[in-house]
């Protein structure tokens, strides 16, 4: 193939013949002579396919790389970037949700976009632009238009996304979506249950409801259902020194609360053999047996699916393909000892049972609910409290230690879009206090393109470790 790179004014930098590989997260481009050049997906801002055989690649720094000549690989390599960018960019920019995602091929306000549908998020990343991630908690209505193959989402901050172009997986997107969405739902009432187990089912139904994952609550409106229900839920989500925390802060500021869920709880289906657990669903061969191409591979497949685990009695063995089909003309019999897995099928024309059918059992996907605990070493729910006072704001974790307390510039609404922003982030704190200046930086690329990364990092103040003199430093703080 044959490669351009060009700057931001069009400028043609290089120009040659080369190889390119897409491995890592990277896209490598090797010159017959001369340096590779090697651009990490996640600075791909776009890839557009230009002509036949041909992709243009806009990358971060407002350089452009032009492959030429793939040919038959144009669909491929094409694929591979688009996928390779949205995984890298998921990782980069601190995308990442809880559990495994179901992946979708669609648009984003009419830009073809990856979908991903994880326990407690959507994320879409488009091939032209910055990705899209809501929260769940944060998800408003979902609306189909037109003839049902788009789908509008509402956001409880007014955004509006447009999703397109599933084909026909639009209606396990939107109902895959809806499942995902009152999961979260029922996960944030069963803990809330859990833990408040003194409320009536309406009242706990009312307080999931103002606690949905990851979003804080004032403690005001807990306590109007029941006086009791903030110091309740601080009582059993804080370790003993994050309690006597709390304690402090309640003197100061008007305090808030919420739980997130870290960790996944959802579990795959399984099912057993006579031996051995399997994964529900398609069997996959660790070493597949070579098949012949054209219309003899298809034959060949399809008797293999449909006679393996029949005709020699395992549940993934490979069966013998002429002897499946002189079985197959014989009607189900042949000669007098020869038969399959060592058994004579014989002359009565009749097929056999096998002597020890292999029941086996099985269990269909579930929510692990016993695995939402806020307690322990290491606990999958984060509990976590606001206090707002008349110039700052301090973030505090309670059911963990080993967490400073992040202080933040005070505004009007500053706590739910604190709140948001630090939900957007999956609550990892590292990348709002980091040096970001330097090219070693883990976080500079995040910092420059996510805007709620960026709200976060201007509000902060700093930190107040907790040792001997953290209340004293916290009163001087608000001081």
């Amino acid at each position: 193939m044959r490669y351009r790179l060009m700057g931001p004014d069009e400028e043609l930098l290089e120009d040659g013949e080369a190889t390119a590989v897409v491995r890592d997260h990277t896209l490598v481009v090797s010159p017959r002579a001369g340096q590779p050049l090697q651009v990490r997906c996640a600075d791909i801002l776009g890839v557009t396919d230009v002509a036949a055989g041909a992709l243009l690649l806009q990358l971060a720094e407002g350089s452009m790389l032009l492959l030429e000549g793939l040919g038959r690989l144009h669909g491929q390599v094409l694929a591979d970037l688009v996928q390779a960018r949205a995984e890298d960019l998921i990782r980069t920019l601190l995308l990442m949700g809880v559990g495994r995602p179901e992946r979708f091929a669609g648009a984003l306000d009419g830009v073809d976009a990856a979908l991903y549908l994880y326990d407690d998020a959507l994320i879409a990343v488009p091939d032209l632009g910055d990705p899209e991630q809501v929260p769940y908690s944060f998800l408003g209505e979902i609306a189909a238009e037109g003839s049902g193959y788009h789908l509008e989402i509402a956001t409880l901050d007014g955004r509006r996304l447009v999703i397109a172009r599933l084909g026909r997986r639009t209606g396990e997107f939107r109902e895959l979506l809806r499942v995902r969405v009152s999961a979260a739902r029922a996960r944030s009432g069963h803990l809330v249950s859990a833990l408040l187990p003194g409320l009536g089912s309406l009242a706990a139904r009312r307080v999931a409801g103002y606690l949905a994952d990851g979003v804080a609550t004032p403690r005001a409106q807990l306590d109007g259902v029941d006086p009791t229900t903030f110091t309740s839920l601080v009582a059993v989500c804080s370790t003993p020194r994050q309690a006597r925390c709390i304690d402090v802060l309640a003197t100061i500021g008007t305090l808030w609360f919420g739980l997130h869920q870290s960790v996944s709880v959802e579990r795959e289906g399984w099912s057993t053999g006579r031996d051995d657990a399997h994964p529900i669903g398609p069997r996959n061969h660790a070493v597949p047996t070579p098949a012949p191409g054209g219309l003899a591979g298809v034959a060949h497949g399809g008797l293999v699916d449909a006679m393996g685990s029949a005709m020699n009695g395992g549940l993934d063995a490979e069966p013998d393909v002429d002897a499946v089909l002189a079985y197959r003309l014989l009607g189900g019999y042949g000669r007098e000892g020869a038969g399959f897995g060592g058994q004579s099928l014989g002359h009565d024309h009749q097929p056999r049972p096998r002597a020890q059918p292999n029941q086996g059992r099985a269990r269909a996907p579930w929510t692990d609910l016993a695995a939402l605990t806020v307690s322990g070493d290491a606990p999958t729910v984060l509990a976590f409290t606001f206090c707002e006072t008349a110039r700052h704001v301090l973030f505090e974790v309670l059911s963990e230690d080993g967490h400073a307390t992040y202080v933040y510039r005070a505004y009007p609404g500053c706590v739910p879009a604190l709140n948001q922003a630090l939900a957007l982030l999956g609550f990892r704190v590292a990348a709002i206090y980091s040096d970001t200046a330097t090219a070693a930086s883990p976080y500079r690329q995040a910092v420059e393109r996510l805007p709620y990364l960026r709200v976060l990092r201007e509000a902060f103040v700093g930190r107040i470790i907790h040792t001997d003199g953290w209340e004293q430093q916290v009163r001087a703080f608000i001081r």
